[in-house]
């Protein structure tokens, strides 16, 4: 957008908001009955159709000045008819956001004159305001702050304006001043460019020299360049041999060492086991020497229970002996009549007595009896388990030795794989310097090469811009 399509818009937006807000005070005033029809009317007209003209300017042409015109005037009407029907005297008040809506025109005599209107509009308002009273007069004290108040703002905004001119035709003229130091220079340059034509040609004809050097030069690195190829293939090619023993002898040296690894954890796992083995052989000759044990036990216990069942059967004839007693002892007291009647009942009950006896001897006697077969089965049992433990304990002593033997095997593997090692190990050391010396050879004559390659490459980018540097003199000179 251009200044004058920007101050347009600026002035146009502002005109018709502060319109409307006057309007809004002039409806509420006629509400109130302070505002007349007829005055209300010509308020609207006023504040409407210089706003509506302005949008029709607008359309037709963004960049016109009768948007300004009527801005100004349109507003100066609007205000005027306001300020001298209004009961409210701050209604002054509204033309000040519309003199900073209208300061970027930069037209200084319009807006003198603006701003001299409505001072001394604002001197009539009150002056009758204080004479005759209405327009809204609240006293000295407001009609001299609302006199104050536009004369200060008439003569800021003015001054305002006016510095702004001053610094655009500044800026216009340190641009103009800038444009003519800029073409100056240009002159300058021209007759550098005339001086500059005459040493043109003879820095063509050097650089045409130069040229041919540059290609006899190239020529010579091209051939380094092949030579040097050749020889960094030709090595290349025993480097990848050299690399793929290099990498056969560490796969050997790597399953050596794997071997010897497993070999050694072999022999750790068979010196445990045989630890165990001889643990179980020790516990296996316990445990027959225990079985036999308890079996000596059982068979003194089976003794012993035989010396019950004698003393059981003693005591079985003892219970016999003392019912025949009791029984002889109830016949004499029955001889005896009503004095051997108290004797009569100690023999029943000995005789109770001895029958209760002689039947829990037969109970023991029959208890015996199951313990004494029970134990003949367990000394039975463990007789079968100590012939059992014998056996197991000879084969323990069969694993022993097999354990030993492998022990030993084992120990032989070791060692022959520690001697592989070491041959394996000289292999890679002298192949490793043979893949040294040859990376040695190698790097060298791909450095040569590289450095052939890049003088070979720096040539073509001197030529290239020996090239451009005589296309650009040429053309300089034809122009």
């Amino acid at each position: 957008m251009k200044e004058l399509e920007r101050s347009n818009r600026v002035a146009m937006i502002a005109h018709g908001v502060i319109n409307a807000c006057m309007l809004f005070i002039s409806v509420i005033g006629f509400a109130n009955h302070t505002v007349s029809a007829p005055i209300l009317a010509v308020l609207m007209f006023l504040g409407i159709i210089p706003v509506l003209a302005e949008l029709i300017c607008w359309k037709r042409d963004h960049a016109t000045k009768a948007i300004k015109h009527l801005s100004l005037i349109g507003f100066a009407l609007f205000y005027t008819v306001l300020l001298f029907t209004a009961q409210c005297n701050m209604v002054y008040a509204f033309v000040i956001p519309m003199m900073f809506a209208v300061m970027p025109y930069h037209d200084v005599k319009a807006f003198v004159l603006i701003n001299v209107g409505t001072v001394v509009e604002n001197i009539l308002v009150v002056l009758l305001g204080a004479t005759q009273g209405g327009f809204g007069y609240l006293g000295q004290d407001a009609g001299f702050i609302q006199i104050s108040v536009m004369i200060l703002l008439c003569i800021t905004s003015i001054y305002a304006t006016i510095s702004n001119q001053k610094n655009t035709d500044e800026n216009i003229e340190s641009i103009t001043a800038a444009q003519d130091r800029t073409e100056a220079t240009l002159r300058e340059v021209m007759e550098m460019s005339s001086r500059m034509e005459t040493s043109v040609a003879d820095i063509t004809a050097e650089l045409n020299k130069l040229e041919t050097a540059f290609d006899s030069t190239k020529i010579a690195m091209e051939e380094v360049s092949a030579g040097s190829g050749e020889s960094a293939a030709a090595i290349q090619q025993q480097t990848a041999q050299t690399e793929a023993i290099q990498e056969k002898v560490n796969t050997v040296s790597e399953v050596a060492e794997t071997i010897g690894n497993n070999m050694e954890h072999t022999i750790e796992i068979l010196d445990a086991g045989k630890e165990e083995m001889t643990g179980l052989k020790e516990q296996a000759e316990d445990s027959a020497r225990n079985s036999e044990l308890a079996a000596q036990k059982l068979e003194t216990l089976d003794h012993y229970m035989q010396e019950m069942h004698s003393i059981v059967e003693i005591i079985s004839k003892i219970a016999n002996q003392t019912s025949l007693l009791a029984l002889n002892a109830s016949i004499e007291a029955a001889r005896a009549g009503e004095a051997g009647r108290g004797f009569s009942v100690v023999a029943t009950e000995i005789s109770g007595m001895a029958t209760q006896t002689k039947d829990a001897t037969g109970n023991i006697a029959e208890l015996i009896q199951n313990v004494s077969g029970a134990i003949g089965e367990v000394v039975t049992v463990i007789r079968q388990m100590i012939d059992g433990i014998g056996s197991q304990r000879e084969g323990t002593m069969r694993a022993a030795d097999s354990f030993t033997a492998i022990e030993d095997s084992s120990y032989m593997i070791v060692d022959n794989l520690g001697e592989l090692l070491q041959i394996v190990e000289a292999l890679k050391t002298a192949n490793q310097e043979i893949v040294d010396s040859i990376q040695t050879i190698s790097a060298t004559t791909e450095e040569v090469s590289a450095h052939a390659s890049e003088t070979l490459e720096a040539e073509e980018r001197n030529r290239e811009i020996l090239q451009k540097i005589t296309e650009n003199m040429n053309s300089m000179v034809k122009k």
